[in-house]
């Protein structure tokens, strides 16, 4: 007994200290600034409202992106503004939390605090998550992990208790599910974790039919009532307006060849070595520790094995992320090490000696790499802080509502982030920031007296320049005429012939429009214009349920107001216009009004097809 409390005591110490060492590393995170992708989510959650925001959150099968993400940005905006140091203090928070449910769900499974300190060494401490630890753009993974793990810790905690979660337990457990997959796609799994710990420690007694509905029934009621959750979020997912799947990277490819590449990846990720693993080495490792687990008859050791086998699944077949995509998956391997690791017939003072003999040796790897990633973090992060602080010299309080015209891009980076970080700060959703790359690329007509404020970048600097000295001081900026007429053809949004006036994006990657491109804008005002020589013209759009109103003049005289609201994406859909032949210029204006069904004003540009 007193070794046993001996051993206690110095596994708590142990855990104590590791959890010390860990905040300790990532402690740069609260000097950590934003990053683009900090600025891009931040921005996309800023201009939603609350209401569409909430709703996300509940309707999670809805194709809003993340929406547990949103609340996470736009509270804490809302609250203290554009300030860094509140998302990283919370993102500190959640990270502390997720270290601890690391611990409590591999003590969960191994019943061995040795088997804690080990995957807390391994993995709870593991530089391939660098990203999560500097960046809040890996906030829906810190917030998936919480929220899945959360989840599964309550759910075993109930089973280890010797009784069946009731409903009302159930939908405790399912509310963090679907919180889980409001934050990311990755936490689909977490019905199959179920599932295997209960056909691992609970199984049927049997294989038939009667036998396997009743342990559905009682054993198997949250793994079918997930599993449904599962269906409509991936349905939902998939085939919403500005669905993932439309774009390029989350494009999934499936192949058995795929699956093991991308487990291998992330394997070698976590490894953090220069190590190269290939498909059927990563294949013969599986077999191996399924063949260890059968041996031993460890039960962790076998659930482990299956859900490092699913929980890749998500990601799988889609381009390779960093490490810190993997981060709630990785838990497979922390129960897998933990649990051989106790398997190991030492006592708990030898065990001890052997954790602090792997911790000296680990620490500097860890200092140094995780220490790295930092300062590499904040060197990229501090461009963004630098853009800011010449721009707010420039411009200390702009008028409500300002126009803002960027000349030239800023170290010649063909981005969105000054754009995002001029709107960020100042706090205007009224404000506009147009960028004249934008502009040259779709030969939009450009008046530089229409505007505020015009900033151009040179030098490594941002300096104002006056409406008379565009063109004259700039070497980027030039006023665009009226596009020469075209004949007969189909012409894409992005053709040289077609000229735009205003804020409008570009986009590839959309495999229903035509050549997978679209222009698209939600400014009131913007135009879009085409000089043509024919009898008739198609204007090919889309129509989706965030779509506004806009309206068509050919030869100055309207033709029609069109609303491209629909319930559903209705891709590369026409209005014809029949005119006498000769030479005409139709110009396409988007209204401040929309449907009031719409949950936002865009219109887009797919192509224009003249006859």
């Amino acid at each position: 007994m007193r070794a046993d409390k001996r051993d206690r005591v110095l596994a708590y110490a142990a855990g104590l200290a590791l959890f010390v060492w860990f905040i300790w590393l990532i402690r740069g995170g609260l000097a950590s600034w934003f990053d683009g992708d900090d600025l891009m989510n931040l921005h996309i959650y800023w201009t939603q409202s609350w209401s569409a925001l909430l709703q996300a959150n509940l309707m999670f099968w809805s194709s809003f992106y993340r929406p547990a993400g949103g609340l996470f940005y736009k509270s804490i905006y809302d609250l203290w503004g554009f300030n860094p140091l509140p998302f990283h203090i919370v993102a500190l928070a959640l990270l502390s939390l997720d270290f601890a449910l690391l611990a409590v769900v591999v003590w969960q499974l191994t019943r061995s605090r040795w088997s804690v300190l080990l995957a807390l060494l391994l993995v709870g401490i593991n530089p391939s998550f660098a990203a999560a630890y500097f960046d809040t753009g890996a906030i829906y993974d810190v917030l998936a992990y919480a929220f899945y793990w959360g989840a599964f810790a309550l759910y075993v905690s109930f089973r280890q208790a010797d009784r069946l979660p009731g409903w009302g337990r159930l939908a405790l457990v399912f509310g963090l599910f679907v919180a889980a997959l409001n934050a990311k796609e990755i936490s689909v799994s977490l019905p199959l974790a179920v599932a295997l710990y209960e056909l691992v420690w609970h199984p049927p007694t049997n294989w038939k039919p009667a036998e396997l509905w009743c342990w559905l029934w009682h054993q198997g009621r949250f793994v079918a009532l997930g599993g449904c959750a599962d269906v409509a979020y991936i349905v939902g997912k998939k085939y919403g307006p500005g669905s993932l799947w439309d774009i390029g990277p989350y494009q999934p490819h499936y192949s058995v060849l795929a699956y093991f590449q991308s487990l291998s990846h992330y394997l070698c990720q976590l490894i953090y070595k220069p190590v190269t693993i290939s498909s059927w080495q990563i294949a013969g490792l599986l077999v191996v520790m399924l063949a260890l687990a059968a041996i031993t008859r460890r039960r962790c050791l076998l659930w482990a094995v299956g859900f490092i086998a699913v929980g890749v699944l998500p990601l799988a077949f889609i381009d390779s992320r960093g490490g810190f995509a993997y981060l709630v998956p990785s838990v497979g391997w922390a129960v897998y090490a933990g649990g051989l690791w106790d398997c190991v017939p030492l006592r708990g003072p030898a065990r001890a000696v052997l954790l602090a003999v792997l911790a000296l040796a680990l620490a500097p790897w860890q200092r140094t790499w995780i220490a790295m990633h930092a300062k590499a973090a904040h060197d990229e992060q501090a461009r963004y802080r630098r853009y800011i602080e010449q721009i707010h010299a420039l411009i200390p309080a702009p008028r409500k509502g300002a126009r803002i015209l960027l000349l030239s891009d800023a170290d010649h980076r063909d981005d969105w982030d000054v754009y995002f970080v001029i709107r960020l700060r100042y706090g205007d959703p009224q404000l506009q920031v147009y960028r004249m790359t934008v502009w040259r690329q779709f030969r939009a007509q450009v008046d530089p007296s229409s505007y505020d404020y015009i900033l151009d970048y040179i030098d490594s600097r941002f300096v104002r320049v006056s409406a008379d000295a565009v063109g004259q001081t700039s070497r980027s900026a030039r006023v665009l005429q009226d596009p020469p007429s075209v004949g007969p053809g189909l012409y894409d949004d992005a053709d040289p012939a077609i000229a735009y006036q205003g804020p409008w994006a570009h986009d590839k990657g959309w495999p229903h429009a035509h050549l997978t491109t679209v222009a698209f804008s939600n400014s009131p005002g913007c135009k879009v214009s085409l000089a043509f020589q024919g009898s008739s013209l198609a204007y090919v759009y889309t129509k989706a349920p965030n779509r506004g109103r806009a309206d068509v003049a050919i030869d100055g005289v309207r033709k029609a107001v069109l609303d491209l609201y629909s319930r559903k994406p209705e891709w590369q859909s026409r209005t014809v216009f029949k005119l006498d032949a000769g030479r005409h210029l139709a110009t396409i204006t988007l209204l401040p009004d929309n449907n009031p069904k719409s949950s936002d004003r865009f219109i887009d540009v797919d192509a224009f097809e003249v006859r």
